[in-house]
């Protein structure tokens, strides 16, 4: 059970969270940042939720330098009134669990990142399990250990696909197969029943709806949309082409270049309505790092998918993009995973291309194919990836959905294993 305190000086998300039986929940939201000081000397605290709007005489990095001398162990989610990049640093240094917004987050976000991270008490109980099976097996196999770390506690870890509401951009330079990889994800996450939509913003190529073998322009009743047609944020829902049951797509092409031209503040209220509709929405991106729509949608994106392949050209084009998306455009590097594309028996070695991308997660490798020629030009219809090569894709989903979470549990348990024998 994680133990909770609240400190918003707001009651709301205190009662809903008494409301749920994993969640323990002592006190009153607290008022006065005071009042966190005097809590955190009688009791053990698993989470803090505070604001930096909570009235006391410290500013935010000696505030948060106290909590953290008063309960060293306590998670701490920080709310910020507004995103401030000084401040942003300042939680970051104090090792902040994490930063949400005041004017971005709802109480039901709040309540389902909580359900997500695992407690010490799963981390404890984990460990002795795995005692357990070192003793019954005199010589224990590392992979059996890790197998069964990964079997028994990826429940906790599990992101459920259905209830998050990702933005995925997929990236890169040109002609890494952007195009045809988020087909394939598409494809491959529709089995999980989730509602998937595809933008394409890949505003100088616009591949999708030729991949697809659908009509860039077309509405439900097939009626053509007209490239001087004015676009209204309300009409979204004619812009949309039917792929199958599960996956839709929209051509940036045909919000951008309609007679009233969208902005970025459009395009983010479109997004908006589109997340309460969609569980995933898929983002093609332009390889032109100069486009200002690419850079909203890489910033809003949950994750950042960036294509590269294993040569010496790809590699230097793909190290420039990092740069630009890190030090430019202040895109968090955990967002942002490395996928090698079009991987061959030619491709510069593995452990080498670990070692340029070495600040980043790189989370899977897709070897090229002769059949994908005949996928496109043949619509994805029948989508006859082999098992091998679907495996790809799937290993793909499943670092962005999970295992992210589990290789950091992981390391905590293999850590304390280390401390303890």
């Amino acid at each position: 059970m994680k133990t909770i305190i609240t400190a918003l000086a707001n009651p709301e998300l205190n009662k809903e969270l008494k409301k749920i039986d994993e969640f323990k929940i002592e006190i009153p939201d607290i008022q006065y940042q005071e009042g966190i000081f005097e809590t955190l000397e009688e009791k053990k605290v698993d989470f803090l939720i505070v604001s930096e709007l909570l009235k006391g005489d410290d500013e935010l990095e000696e505030f948060l330098k106290k909590i953290k001398e008063k309960g060293p162990n306590i998670k701490i989610i920080l709310l910020l009134e507004k995103e401030n990049k000084e401040k942003i640093k300042i939680a970051k240094n104090a090792k902040v669990e994490k930063i949400l917004f005041h004017h971005k987050t709802t109480i039901n976000e709040v309540i389902q990142y909580l359900k997500e991270i695992p407690t010490e008490t799963n981390i404890e109980e984990e460990i002795r399990n795995i005692k357990k099976l070192i003793i019954e097996n005199k010589t224990p196999q590392k992979n059996k250990i890790l197998e069964h770390i990964k079997n028994t506690i990826k429940v906790n870890c599990k992101k459920e696909i259905k209830q998050n509401n990702e933005i995925i951009a997929i990236t890169g330079g040109h002609g890494t197969g952007k195009s045809f990889i988020t087909a394939c994800l598409a494809m491959e996450l529709k089995k999980e029943k989730t509602k998937i939509l595809i933008l394409d913003f890949d505003l100088l190529n616009e591949n999708m709806h030729t991949i697809f073998g659908k009509k860039k322009f077309q509405t439900k009743k097939n009626e053509e949309i007209k490239q001087d047609d004015k676009f209204k944020i309300e009409d979204i829902q004619k812009y949309k082409i039917k792929i199958n049951s599960h996956i839709d797509l929209i051509s940036g092409s045909s919000l951008i270049f309609s007679e009233e031209k969208i902005n970025i503040i459009q395009l983010a209220q479109i997004i908006e309505k589109l997340k309460k509709e969609y569980d995933i929405i898929l983002i093609d991106t332009s390889s032109e790092c100069y486009l200002e729509f690419n850079k909203f949608l890489l910033q809003i994106s949950n994750t950042i998918l960036v294509l590269t392949e294993g040569n010496l050209l790809e590699i230097k084009k793909t190290v420039y993009l990092l740069n630009i998306y890190k030090e430019k455009w202040n895109i968090e590097k955990e967002k942002i995973k490395i996928i090698f594309n079009k991987y061959h028996k030619n491709t510069i070695d593995e452990k080498i291309l670990k070692t340029i991308f070495i600040e980043y997660e790189i989370i899977g490798k897709v070897k090229w194919n002769k059949n994908y020629a005949l996928l496109i030009n043949q619509n994805m219809k029948p989508y006859f990836l082999l098992p091998k090569e679907k495996k790809q894709y799937q290993k793909i989903i499943q670092n962005i959905f999970i295992d992210h979470e589990f290789k950091k549990i992981k390391k905590i348990i293999w850590r304390k294993l280390l401390w303890r024998n």
